[in-house]
């Protein structure tokens, strides 16, 4: 389920909604409700910044923020669809979080060098894709990780009233892209298209999301507090019932 509250009145914190059928994704008999609260609107981000721009297999990821929701979401769609990945972290908490999605490098981005690590253990060549928390910080450390053709997707920044400036010949040298995501323009192709290959990692159970923190519903209050104090690692769930 996502999109609950959209251009509603409700939804958020609620024990039951009514949402048109194509926003209720049924859940596989394999997979627990953990899970599925973890999907949802991280997951579908995390799919088209990956996937926008073909398919992963053998292909090499960059994911910043690795230990973050979308970070993870990022890490796990593409170790199920057959890309080596890195990822950058700020704490050991979070690198675990990174490895234990399949991280096959975890990158400390305060006290190590971002391009050099990724340059080396690419041989030189760099990465095709990466998954981008922050651009406007990162552009440059982008710049110097990508491969030829190489795409850098951004969903988030630090700053809403930021300015991203994008040097321009290194970029046109190294033919790369610029994309940027928002769940809530993105077409209905690319929705059902996300569904359709999260469903398919899920049933393939390649999908296990970290969960940070689980508290009860009538203590949704103590969840948002978790959730803005920015130091819980994996999703906070808000657990209906025994």
């Amino acid at each position: 389920m996502f999109k609950a509250q959209t251009e509603r009145p409700f939804g958020t914190a609620a024990e039951y909604v009514v949402l048109p059928s194509r926003l209720a994704v049924p859940l596989g008999n394999d997979a627990s409700f953990e899970t599925g609260a973890s999907i949802g609107i991280p997951a579908i981000t995390a799919h088209r910044c990956l996937f926008a721009d073909g398919d992963l297999r053998g292909g090499r990821v960059l994911v910043h923020g690795g230990g973050g929701g979308v970070g993870t979401a990022a890490i796990l769609l593409a170790k199920w669809a057959g890309a080596w990945v890195a990822a950058t972290v700020s704490n050991e908490t979070q690198a675990d979080a990174a490895r234990n999605a399949g991280a096959d490098v975890v990158i400390f981005r305060h006290s190590e060098d971002v391009a050099q690590r990724v340059l080396t253990a690419t041989g030189g060549v760099g990465v095709d894709r990466i998954v981008d928390v922050d651009i406007v910080a990162n552009v440059h450390i982008d710049l110097a990780c990508l491969a030829t053709d190489g795409v850098v997707t951004a969903y988030s920044s630090s700053r809403s009233d930021a300015t991203l400036e994008i040097p321009f010949r290194p970029a046109m040298f190294g033919g790369h892209v610029f994309r940027f995501v928002y769940l809530y323009s993105m077409s209905e192709r690319s929705i059902q298209d996300a569904v359709r290959d999260i469903s398919a990692c899920i049933s393939a159970r390649a999908y296990s999301p970290t969960i940070g923190q689980q508290f009860p519903l009538e203590k949704v209050v103590d969840a948002h507090l978790a959730q803005e104090s920015g130091t819980v690692v994996g999703k906070i769930l808000v657990k209906i019932g025994s």
